[in-house]
């Protein structure tokens, strides 16, 4: 099975976030799915060096997972109101990236951010997930 995770962290961030979807890839692996990780360059509490996270998108293998990044817009979390953009424009970003990648067969959103649910409802749609 062809498997989407999207999130907003993924190691080298560290979090529950990251954590968990990162465990989760690894076990679908080793099941035999093909996964494929959505998510953001590393920005929160970053581990090990960030130094291959350069231009716009990065494509990587971790694990046997296709780890897709896309480069998202960084406002002060403390702000609201800049959060709430953060949030958002994570949203419209992997929205947008969502046409690189290939049908999936299924979609998992991490959520929070409440705005990345609509980045699922789009890959339903796009992808016949």
């Amino acid at each position: 099975m062809r498997i989407l995770l999207v999130s907003g962290y993924f190691p080298p961030d560290t979090g529950s976030a990251a954590n968990l979807f990162y465990e989760l890839g690894r076990t679908l692996v080793r099941k035999g799915h093909t996964v494929t990780v959505l998510t953001s360059f590393p920005s929160y509490h970053v581990t090990g060096a960030t130094k291959t996270y350069a231009g716009s998108r990065v494509d990587e293998q971790i694990e046997g997972m296709r780890v897709y990044r896309v480069r998202v817009p960084q406002f002060p979390r403390y702000v609201p109101a800049l959060r709430a953009l953060w949030q958002f424009s994570m949203a419209y970003c992997f929205t947008r990236a969502l046409r690189r990648l290939e049908c999936q067969d299924v979609v998992l959103v991490y959520s929070p951010p409440l705005p990345l649910g609509f980045v699922g409802a789009v890959a339903k749609k796009r992808m016949g997930a």
